[in-house]
């Protein structure tokens, strides 16, 4: 709680805090979480945290990276999720999938209908499909 107060408040002085907490691996995975969220909004090299964040020995650290990548560059974002898809864990490709669903590009609707066609032939894992359905429904995909 503290440090989303301090993210609204633009309090820039927590960020060498907010990199210790962000590097200690040994700390709860959604405080992390919070630390990065909050530097990508407080620190002046944004970008740069971003790009750290996706590299990031946690999962969710990772996926709140690729979260914050699509929300500020979602069709340039494609081919990181595609690549998430084709190796990522169940959680990582749920959120991919999610994810395409809210980009209305050519690139991202191809990404989705070759899920599709791995539904259609058994090899998407059972916990994606609830996920590409949803996904599909959000960009008004006919399959």
């Amino acid at each position: 709680m503290t440090v989303e107060i301090a993210t609204e408040l633009g309090i820039t002085d927590i960020v060498p805090t907010l990199v210790g907490i962000l590097h200690d691996t040994n700390l709860d995975d959604n405080l992390r979480v919070s630390a990065f969220r909050a530097l990508v909004k407080l620190s002046p090299e944004a970008d740069a945290v971003v790009k750290s964040g996706l590299k990031d020995t946690s999962e969710s650290v990772r996926l709140a990276a690729v979260e914050i990548m699509v929300a500020s560059a979602p069709e340039s974002s494609v081919p990181q999720l595609r690549q998430l898809l084709a190796d990522g864990t169940i959680r990582t490709q749920q959120t991919a999938l999610r994810l395409l669903g809210s980009i209305k590009t050519d690139d991202a609707q191809q990404a989705l209908l070759e899920r599709f066609a791995r539904l259609k032939n058994q090899s998407l894992p059972s916990g994606a499909a609830l996920d590409l359905l949803l996904a599909a429904e959000k960009v008004g995909t006919p399959e």
